[in-house]
């Protein structure tokens, strides 16, 4: 500390001053900053939620009605008829319907529109109820699909 004393007591004083300078950007720059930060994002993902809650509030008495609907249910065609009657008409690309145990293995050819296959196991549900027992997809160009695997049959309860 021998140069301390050496230096006058302007520059001392400056130093000093630079010293509290470089602290306080410090403090700011790894403290206050990041904390900032947090509480924004925070409340931005406390809005998301509100408004998904919100959305979810108005549109529940629709999926409560739904879910306790009794559907009427044709049962007069098997799976497999059922599967490929309803994926034609769904311009579907089913490869092959292979009955594996008393469920229906699909295949299709290529990359299947998302919602398209979404749609079409809905209404396989609905209408005859027949239920997805393993679906398997991948991710495939935008809107598309690739599905590795699904299996189908007719639930037990119904």
């Amino acid at each position: 500390m021998t140069g301390w004393r050496d230096l006058q007591v302007r520059e001392q004083m400056l130093l000093i001053g630079a010293g509290i300078l470089i602290l306080c950007t410090l403090l700011y720059r790894q403290c206050w900053m990041p904390f900032q930060q947090y509480r924004q994002t925070t409340a931005h993902q406390i809005t998301q939620a509100e408004t998904q809650l919100s959305w979810m509030q108005q549109h529940a008495p629709l999926f409560q009605q739904t879910q306790h609907a009794k559907l009427t249910v044709n049962r007069s065609l098997s799976v497999a008829e059922v599967v490929s009657q309803t994926g034609k008409t769904r311009q579907l690309g089913i490869q092959r319907i292979e009955p594996q145990a008393g469920l229906v293995q699909v295949y299709f050819d290529g990359e299947q529109r998302f919602d398209w296959i979404l749609a079409w196991l809905q209404q396989l549900q609905q209408d005859f109820g027949v239920e997805a027992v393993t679906v398997e997809l991948e991710a495939g160009s935008p809107g598309f699909v690739r599905v590795k695997q699904l299996r189908v049959g007719r639930g037990e309860s119904q």
